[in-house]
């Protein structure tokens, strides 16, 4: 129980029920002392908002309460303050995002987002007929706080859709459909319970007061939303229950609330781009006939608006079916975030939107949050950028992405000369001054932006993936950029893409990421060391030349930087192990060397190279059997 801080404590009061939310709650509390929920508030504090002097309930309620008003709600209801925080929805915003910036805030504001939550609650006819327990009889069964979530639309426990409006007078039963709204409608009336529509009567006079609705919704009820088959509510139901347990806050259980950032950013993409989308999934024709009245009814408001589009565009839709069809297509269209399904699908969606809606789609890009791998598939994030970047109006063209994919384990630390003549060296022709450095540069960030293809990561993360230290891949980025324009930058794109795309058609496929590990330890054998050295001078056949052709080895097997060899730098520190710099000035004298017996050693070492690379090939493909 909670300290009394001078609020009267209740006559008596009720434990909130399960997921139960703070309006169903004063709904219930109300009813079971027999007065009105607007009295209920003003006991408990909650009615010290008017709204055209009538006092109200503000929507945002529904997610939290502030402090000071926490605490007296939890001495008046005779409620400990865990118990009162759990009646709102703030508790998921560690899981779903949206409700983070929604509500009150730290600082006072109270900020409002469509994706977070509705005044108006959807609700299930059979979850508010209650559980056969005697209170539930008496007072009804829970409103659920998750019906508040535009992201509910099913209850999975009854296997159906969700109703939003009452049968009988075809308005929400509790709240308007807008945000900025009270949550509870005629607070003052004390006759109806908790499970009756609070919305005026059809016949009902504008004089006040005004007759209510009254409707039981609680049990069997005639259902305004369609009836679906039996395999698309099962689908509306699978889909219902993966977000349900996404909202689990359970320690055994993890979060990635990443995905709900990139449902509701491919939803707002399908909304624009429509009906586009319809030939890319497969969906219900009951449920997109449902989708598909919600957008045109949108688009003709725009039509009728002179001051641009409305705001309900990107919103959620708030009948159910549609809500369940445009769910449906967004999940099935990120399959699991696949790098090739994304690739395959967004780029699509991303330029009909980028014609129907430019500004929109601009606000889309700059301001909603996804993840680098979506933004990426969309063609939005340009190859090499920063994970904190933002982009511009400018850059919201899409981008052309090949439609078949590779894996991140086939890109090397540099891209392989042969790969560079063919693609980037178009690249390097436009720069002022071309160095050794500069082609290492190149090559290196050639590499850096295959692996963001394939991973749609972050530079830094592709260079953790790649072995290669962030300061050297930051640096190697920074300097092609400073040398280069935005035009140029487009060349070495496109170069990228084209060797993705030879990788794609490669009937064999090079995996380096495991051939650096198999070699990560490896030196030449003393066999084979004395094989390639047995005519050469001594000075050829020490035990620091057998370093450096080991690392020449590990290069061109790799295709690594041998300044980042095993041998060179520590790969789990990035130091440079004993002898590290020496070494590295050695292999460089090494490579440049055109005759004499470094030079018949280093055709030796190709040849062995060749062969040490069938024979980590070999390994990959006994591991992987």
């Amino acid at each position: 129980m909670t300290r009394d801080i001078g609020r009267r404590p209740l006559p008596r009061s009720l434990v909130p029920l399960p997921d139960e939310s703070l309006a169903g709650y004063v709904l219930r509390l109300a009813h079971r002392l027999d007065r009105s929920p607007g009295r209920i508030a003003e006991l408990t504090t909650l009615g010290n908002y008017r709204q055209d002097r009538v006092l109200a309930l503000p929507a945002h309620l529904v997610v939290g309460l502030r402090p000071s008003v926490a605490a007296n709600f939890a001495a008046a209801a005779r409620l400990t303050t865990v118990e009162v925080a759990g009646l709102g929805l703030r508790r998921y915003s560690q899981v779903y995002p949206p409700l983070a910036g929604a509500g009150v805030q730290g600082d006072g504001r109270v900020l409002y987002n469509a994706w977070a939550f509705t005044a108006a609650s959807r609700f299930c006819p059979n979850c508010l007929g209650g559980d056969g327990d005697r209170l539930q009889q008496a007072h009804g069964g829970p409103w659920r706080q998750q019906w508040h979530l535009p992201i509910t639309f099913a209850c999975v426990r009854h296997e159906r859709l969700l109703e939003y409006l009452c049968p009988h007078c075809r308005r929400p039963p509790s709240g308007r459909l807008g945000v900025k709204t009270s949550l509870l409608l005629h607070i003052h009336c004390e006759a109806l319970h908790p499970t009756q529509c609070r919305n005026h009567a059809l016949d009902a006079p504008l004089r006040r007061p005004r007759l209510l609705c009254g409707e039981h919704l609680a049990g069997e009820v005639n259902s305004v939303t369609p009836i679906l088959d039996a395999e698309a509510l099962a689908r509306c139901v699978a889909l219902q229950a993966r977000i349900q347990q996404r909202l689990r806050m359970s320690p055994e259980i993890e979060s990635d609330p990443s995905y709900f950032h990139d449902l509701i950013a491919v939803a707002q993409l399908i909304i624009m781009s429509w009906p586009v989308p319809t030939r890319m999934v497969s969906t219900p024709a009951s449920m997109v006939e449902a989708l598909d009245t919600h957008i045109q009814d949108v688009r003709r408001k725009a039509q009728s608006l002179s001051n641009g589009r409305p705001r309900e565009l990107l919103e959620p839709p708030t009948h159910p079916a549609a809500c369940a069809a445009l769910l449906l297509q967004a999940d099935e269209l990120l399959a699991g975030r696949q790098p090739s399904r994304l690739r395959e699908v967004m780029p699509l969606l991303a330029e009909a939107a980028s014609v129907e809606e430019r500004a929109r789609f601009g606000k889309l890009v700059n301001h909603q949050p996804m993840t680098d791998q979506l933004r990426l598939a969309m063609g939005l994030q340009h190859l090499g950028s920063r994970v904190d970047s933002r982009l511009r109006m400018a850059a919201t063209q899409p981008i052309s992405l090949p439609g078949a994919w590779i894996s991140e384990s086939q890109v090397p630390q540099l891209i392989p000369l042969e790969w560079y003549q063919r693609h980037l060296r178009p690249f390097t022709d436009t720069l002022a001054t071309v160095t050794r450095d500069t082609v290492r540069h190149v090559r290196r960030a050639g590499a850096l932006m295959l692996a963001q293809l394939a991973s749609g990561n972050s530079v830094k993360e592709c260079a953790e993936a790649l072995r290669i230290p962030p300061g050297r891949a930051d640096t190697s980025i920074r300097t092609l950029k400073s040398r280069s324009s935005s035009r140029d930058w487009q060349i070495l794109q496109a170069g990228v893409q084209a060797i993705a795309q030879e990788i794609e058609r490669a009937q064999n496929r090079v995996n380096y990421a495991q051939r650096r590990q198999i070699l990560a330890l490896w030196t030449i054998p003393d066999g084979a060391w004395e094989q390639m050295t047995y005519d050469m001078s001594p000075r050829i056949c020490t035990q620091r030349q057998r370093k450096i052709s080991t690392i020449v080895v590990w290069a061109r097997v790799t295709e690594g930087d041998y300044l980042l060899s095993p041998l060179v730098r520590d790969e789990v520190c990035g130091r440079y192990q004993p002898q590290g710099k020496p070494i590295s000035k050695g292999v460089a004298a090494f490579v440049s060397a055109r005759t004499g017996e470094r030079s018949i050693l280093g055709e030796r070492l190709g040849r062995y190279a060749e062969r040490i690379a069938q024979w980590c090939d070999e390994q990959c493909v006994t591991s992987s059997a």
